[in-house]
C-alpha cells in the first residue's frame, strides 16, 4: 500500500509513504467521501484523545470538507483500501489497513484502541 499514489489538494502527485511520514509514527485514517458535518466532529473529538492524524480522501472534483485532504482521482487509494464508497481506512506506521468501516462510530473507536494494543475491546 505504501507506494499507491494520490494527488495532494496543490494537484501535485503523493505516495502513501508520503502520508505516513506525515503522520509521524501515528496511525493514519483516511475517510473516504464527506461524511458530513456530525461525523467530523466526532473525528475532531477522536483526534484530541488519540494517537491518530486524519486525511479526508476526495475525488478529483469534490469539495473538500477538511483543511487535511487528498485526491483519490483514479480511486487506486481507495482500491488499496479495499473500501468503496463513503467510508474510512485505519493504516498502520507500517502501511497495513488495520481497519475499515463504513460508519463514523463506535466500531472505528474500537479499530483504533485495537490497532493501538488495547485488550478486551467491547462495544
Amino acid at each position: 500500500m505504501q507506494n499507491v499514489s494520490f494527488q495532494w489538494a496543490d494537484g501535485s502527485k503523493g505516495l502513501v509513504n508520503d502520508l505516513l511520514q506525515w503522520a509521524d509514527g501515528q496511525l493514519l485514517l483516511l475517510v473516504f467521501g464527506d461524511p458530513g458535518r456530525t461525523a467530523f466532529q466526532r473525528l475532531r473529538e477522536l483526534a484530541g484523545a488519540a494517537p491518530v492524524r486524519m486525511v479526508q480522501v476526495i475525488g478529483p472534483h469534490d469539495p473538500p470538507a477538511a483543511i487535511e485532504h487528498v485526491r483519490d482521482p483514479q480511486g487506486h487509494l481507495q482500491g488499496a483500501c479495499h473500501v468503496f464508497g463513503h467510508a474510512w481506512a485505519l493504516v498502520r506506521p507500517d502501511s497495513y489497513v488495520a481497519a475499515t468501516g463504513e460508519s463514523i462510530d463506535a466500531g472505528l473507536v474500537r479499530a483504533i484502541a485495537k490497532a493501538l494494543g488495547a485488550e478486551d475491546v467491547e462495544a
